[in-house]
């Protein structure tokens, strides 16, 4: 073999080389993209959320003829200021959870932190009224976190024993009751 051969031979392996290595930092720099445009996105999304909850606070603490209006806009039919109160603290915690849920299918927020979280959401919705709250605003969420509300509603009725809606909504057993 010629000297010449084996300088085309080690000139290939070195260009092979450099092909693998520049092929494993565009993948790495692929990567951190994805990362940075997730962390971007769910960062305006919590600036967003973030925001309507400061408005909501400020607007609506002292007129509840704004609070009754605001809640009734989002689906809700609401008697009286307390229950638009119970109304809007369903719809900041379900904002919330959707963030976190996100979050979590975005693989921003780790899947200990989400299993912590899950816990979270599962007391929520064992408080009462809060299901057939959720019944009433559905349409304002995303698909996905929408199918996952539902997942657990019908895993946690299961659990229940089937309690019928005016019990979730009110959180009155409507048949001890009468």
């Amino acid at each position: 073999m010629r000297l010449a051969d084996i300088l085309q031979i080690l000139t290939f392996l070195a260009v092979l080389a450099a092909l693998v290595l520049s092929y494993l930092q565009v993948r790495h720099v692929s990567r951190q993209s994805r990362i940075a445009a997730t962390a971007l996105e769910r960062g305006a999304y919590h600036a967003l959320v973030s925001n309507q909850r400061e408005v909501t606070a400020v607007l609506l603490r002292d007129d509840p003829e704004m609070l009754c209006w605001h809640v009734e806009g989002r689906g809700f039919r609401v008697r009286d200021e307390a229950e638009a109160k119970r109304a809007l603290y369903v719809l900041m915690r379900l904002n919330t959870h959707e963030g976190m849920f996100l979050s979590w299918r975005s693989g921003v927020a780790g899947d200990e932190r989400w299993a912590a979280w899950r816990n979270v959401i599962a007391g929520d919705l064992a408080m009462p009224g809060f299901k057939g709250y959720w019944a009433e605003c559905r349409l304002l969420y995303t698909a996905s976190f929408a199918r996952f509300i539902d997942e657990m509603i019908a895993k946690s009725t299961q659990q229940e024993g089937g309690s019928s809606a005016a019990a979730r909504r009110t959180g009155i057993d409507v048949e001890a009751a009468a």
